[in-house]
């Protein structure tokens, strides 16, 4: 039996205010900037539907309201959007080389050896953790995210070199630096 898509539900999303409190004490306390950003349309652009759903056509659309959508791609509204946008927007940072913060599934944490100012110092955790000991390592920044609204904090190597990655990854609003408007939780 075909199953079908609820367009009409909540979209509950990941995140932690004790996570987002903690990124911003840390940015600030070593003086580092503090960026926010939306991500446009997050849920679509999350991993696709492990199966299609069916959806019934909006009364809005003035189409048939006998026929009805197949869904591929998450939307908003629908039960798994968190989940699949959730997915690749975890899959992608720790691809980037961050580590999850042990507190909050939605913090991540990225690292550099030595003084963390140079490139080549610069961590991919899921490697590094079995290759190299690690009390070497130096905080860089950190990305905290609440369904579609990020903030990050780092020091300038972030800024040159991680941020910039983030930033080709998705399709964003405007970045803010240290002067925004937050509605997530984070």
């Amino acid at each position: 039996r075909p199953r079908r898509a609820d367009l009409a539900g909540p979209a509950p999303g990941p995140g932690h205010r004790q996570g987002g409190r903690v990124l911003l004490q840390i940015g600030l306390s070593k003086s580092w900037k503090v960026w926010s950003a939306d991500i446009s349309t997050a849920f679509l652009q999350g991993d696709p539907l492990d199966e299609p759903g069916y959806a019934s056509i909006p009364k809005e659309a003035n189409q048939n309201p006998d026929e009805v959508l197949e869904v591929y791609v998450c939307v908003y509204g629908l039960g798994d959007g968190p989940r699949c946008w959730n997915k690749r927007f975890s899959r992608d940072q720790l691809q980037l080389g961050a580590k999850k913060a042990y507190t909050d599934p939605c913090v991540y944490c990225f690292y550099a050896m030595g003084d963390g100012t140079k490139e080549d110092q610069i961590l991919d955790w899921s490697k590094a953790r079995n290759q190299m000991d690690l009390s070497q390592a130096t905080l860089i920044g950190l990305l905290g995210v609440h369904v579609d609204d990020v903030r990050c904090t780092g020091n300038a190597l972030f800024e040159r070199c991680i941020k910039p990655k983030i930033e080709q990854l998705y399709e964003w609003g405007a970045w803010d630096t240290m002067k925004y408007k937050y509605t997530g939780v984070l």
